[in-house]
């Protein structure tokens, strides 16, 4: 069986369209190209910040987001894997992120 698309890509937010305020432990960022606010997780803010620098896997948001010794692959456990893909699922439906072509 095959991962889920959302598991398999590489991701990656428009810069130019988003600004965005941290307050710890929620995120409001504005889309300018929707004129649309939305409040997201301090997670999924995180995540949107990297990807705003570039794209990203999600064994690469995992890392960032909870490994710190970059062995993510080994030690990602399946509910934080399906953490981060929730996460993904809900900003592409927002229109914050899309998956880059391979």
């Amino acid at each position: 069986m095959s991962a889920p698309v959302h598991l398999a890509g590489r991701y990656k937010a428009d810069a130019a369209a988003l600004e965005w305020r941290d307050w710890g432990d929620e995120w409001v960022v504005y889309d300018s190209c929707q004129a649309r606010t939305h409040l997201l997780s301090a997670e999924a803010g995180e995540m949107l910040r990297l990807m705003i620098d570039r794209s990203c896997t999600v064994d690469e948001l995992a890392s960032a987001l909870f490994d710190d010794a970059g062995t993510v692959e080994s030690t990602l456990t399946p509910d934080e894997r399906a953490s981060i893909g929730r996460i993904l699922d809900d900003l592409g439906r927002l229109g914050l992120v899309e998956m880059m072509p391979s």
